[in-house]
C-alpha cells in the first residue's frame, strides 16, 4: 500500500497519482449543451428551433510507469453510446524537447487545424467545412496505429487505420492512411505563423454501396439544413489533401484552411468535392490566441482574470467565411456560410458561446431542390474536465 496523491491540472478534475509517480489516473469529460434556431428559409421544414447535447463525454486517461499511457472516452449524447478515443501509447519522456509517441487503438485522426482540435477547443460551435467534409469516410475516429513526432514549433504524424470500433467483422474494413505536418517559422510569445498540410488515401470495404455524404452548413442540429453530394455508387476509395496557413499577433489570430477530396468510381471518372474557410478572432480582454504550437491545434486559452476570482473572464469575438462545393458530382450541391461569434470563457474550461450564421445553399436532390438562404442562431454552455 502506498499513499494516494491528488493534484489539480488545468481542468476541473483532479489527477490521482501514486506517491512515486509510477501510476496516474485522471477522470475526464465534456458537457456541451446547445440550442439553435433557423429562420428565413423558403422551405418551411427548415425553419425551426431545437435543443440537444453536442457532446456528453466521460472517460479517463493516465500513466503506467514512465512511458505507457492510456486514454478511454465514450460519448452518451444522441440517445446512444459511442466509443471515441480508446488507445494505449508508448512515448518519450515529457521533458524531451523533441518528443515521439506511438498509439494503438481507436484513434482521433490528425487532419487539419479544426479537424484535429477537440470540439470543446474549436473557436466556433462547429468545425469548418474543410474539417467536416474533406475527410475519409470513417470520419474523425478509426481503429489502428499512429506515430507522432513533435518539437516546440512543429509536428508530424502518420496513421494507418481500419473502421472504428463497430463490431462489424463479416467483411474487411475500409483502410485509410492519413499524414499531417505543421511548422511555425515564427514562434514567439504572443506571436506565431502557422504552415501545415495533410493528405489521406483510403480503400473502401465491399460493404460500402453508396459513398454519398450529407454535410452541415448552418449548424449541426438542424438536420434539414445540409448540402447533399447525391448518391455515389460503385466507389472503390478516395484520396484527399489540404493546406493550412495562419498566424497570431497579440490578442488577434487568423487561420485559413482548404482541401479537396477525389472519390474513385469503378469504370467511371473520379468525382471531387472541395471546401475552404477563413476565420479569425480577437480577445477583448487581452488573452493570447487559443493555439498550440507543438501540435498545430486550437486549445483552451489561458484566462488572465477568471470570473471565479472576481475578474471578467476572457471575451473573444470571432468571424468565419466558408464554402463547400459538390458540383464535381452529377447531383452535387454547393453552399457557403458567414458566421459571427462571441466566446466568453469564465475560466479556461467553462465557456459560453453564441454564433450567428447566414447561409446560402443550392441542392439538386429532393426534397429541397434549388437555391435557398436564411439565418441560424446558436448558443452553447460548455464544461470540460
Amino acid at each position: 500500500m502506498t499513499p494516494l496523491l491528488a493534484r489539480w491540472g488545468e481542468g476541473a478534475a483532479p489527477i490521482l497519482s501514486s506517491a512515486d509517480g509510477m501510476f496516474t489516473f485522471h477522470p475526464r469529460g465534456r458537457i456541451l449543451l446547445d440550442i439553435s434556431g433557423t429562420t428565413g428559409s423558403r422551405f418551411g421544414q427548415r425553419d425551426y428551433a431545437t435543443t440537444g447535447a453536442r457532446t456528453l463525454r466521460l472517460g479517463a486517461d493516465g500513466m503506467i510507469g514512465r512511458r505507457l499511457s492510456y486514454v478511454f472516452e465514450a460519448d452518451f449524447s444522441q440517445d446512444s453510446v459511442n466509443v471515441l478515443s480508446a488507445y494505449v501509447g508508448w512515448h518519450s519522456p515529457a521533458t524531451c524537447r523533441i518528443r515521439y509517441e506511438v498509439r494503438i487503438g481507436n484513434l482521433f485522426l490528425d487532419r487539419g487545424v479544426d479537424a484535429a482540435s477537440g470540439p470543446d477547443a474549436v473557436p466556433f460551435l462547429d468545425r469548418n467545412t474543410t474539417g467536416t467534409t474533406i475527410a475519409p469516410r470513417v470520419g474523425f475516429y478509426a481503429f489502428g496505429l499512429m506515430g507522432i513526432a513533435s518539437g516546440p514549433n512543429w509536428h508530424m504524424s502518420l496513421s494507418t487505420t481500419g473502421d472504428d470500433i463497430d463490431g462489424k467483422t463479416a467483411v474487411r474494413d475500409s483502410w485509410a492512411q492519413v499524414a499531417r505536418a505543421h511548422w511555425d517559422p515564427v514562434f514567439q510569445e504572443r506571436r506565431f505563423l502557422h504552415l501545415g498540410g495533410w493528405a489521406f488515401a483510403e480503400q473502401f470495404s465491399p460493404a460500402v454501396l453508396d459513398a454519398g455524404r450529407s454535410s452541415q452548413i448552418g449548424g449541426r442540429f438542424n438536420s434539414m439544413l445540409r448540402i447533399q453530394s447525391g448518391p455515389i455508387l460503385g466507389a472503390t476509395g478516395s484520396d484527399g489533401e489540404g493546406g493550412e496557413i495562419g498566424g497570431g499577433v497579440g490578442s488577434a489570430w487568423l487561420m485559413a484552411e482548404g482541401g479537396r477530396r477525389h472519390i474513385h468510381v469503378r469504370d467511371a471518372h473520379d468525382v471531387a468535392a472541395s471546401a475552404w474557410s477563413i476565420a479569425g478572432g480577437y480577445f477583448l480582454t487581452g488573452e493570447a490566441p487559443e493555439y498550440s504550437s507543438r501540435y498545430g491545434t486550437f486549445v483552451h486559452p489561458k484566462v488572465r482574470h477568471t470570473v471565479f476570482e472576481g475578474g471578467p473572464g476572457a471575451i473573444e469575438l470571432t468571424a468565419r467565411y466558408e464554402r463547400l462545393d459538390y458540383t464535381g458530382l452529377v447531383s452535387g450541391g454547393r453552399g457557403w456560410a458567414a458566421t459571427l461569434g462571441t466566446n466568453w470563457y469564465l475560466n479556461p474550461f467553462v465557456r459560453l458561446m453564441v454564433n450567428y450564421i447566414h447561409w446560402d445553399v443550392t441542392s439538386l436532390v429532393p426534397p429541397f431542390i434549388g437555391t435557398d438562404n436564411g439565418d441560424s442562431l446558436s448558443a452553447r454552455a460548455q464544461l470540460t474536465f
